[in-house]
């Protein structure tokens, strides 16, 4: 009966990395000076998603089998718009756009909401973004209280 029960058992082992354009092995070369050592997590198997939809959809369908989640926070060539970034008021508008691109932070709040609605601990979570201000912003977002506990993945 308990062996065919643990059969069923998903274990957390999914790594889901969320970048526009890079891949988790590029992470290698500046993460250390976040994460130290932890960097090596990066060498390791991921599945990578482009933009907020294919990152909600894998959020939704495996759920109950990431451990890790690391967010990029530009996530679109606007986002690196610097004339865009220099304007505030050019900036303000285009985030108040409904058809605007979603930024790593719209998934980190999107992720925490869903996973609060489900009643579970975020998965660990990384932000490999080089945006200091948006990696700043995912960060805050992801320590706020969800209900939960969150998952001790990475041990320092």
């Amino acid at each position: 009966m308990f062996q065919n029960f643990a059969d069923r058992i998903k274990p957390l082992h999914m790594r889901l990395f969320l970048d526009d354009f890079r891949e988790p092995w590029h992470c290698l070369s500046y993460m250390g000076r976040r994460i130290g050592l932890k960097q090596s997590v990066f060498a390791e198997d991921w599945t990578v998603v482009r933009d907020f939809r294919q990152f909600t959809e894998a959020v939704m369908r495996h759920h109950g089998e990431i451990a890790l989640v690391s967010f990029d926070h530009d996530l679109c060539d606007a986002h690196y718009d610097h004339a865009l970034m220099m304007d505030p008021a050019a900036m303000q508008a285009f985030y108040d756009r409904q058809d605007r691109e979603m930024t790593g932070f719209d998934c980190a709040v999107w992720m925490r909401e869903f996973f609060r609605s489900k009643g579970l601990p975020l998965p660990e979570t990384l932000v490999n973004s080089m945006n200091p201000v948006g990696t700043a912003n995912i960060e805050e977002v992801l320590s706020e209280p969800t209900g939960g506990i969150r998952s001790p993945l990475i041990h320092t």
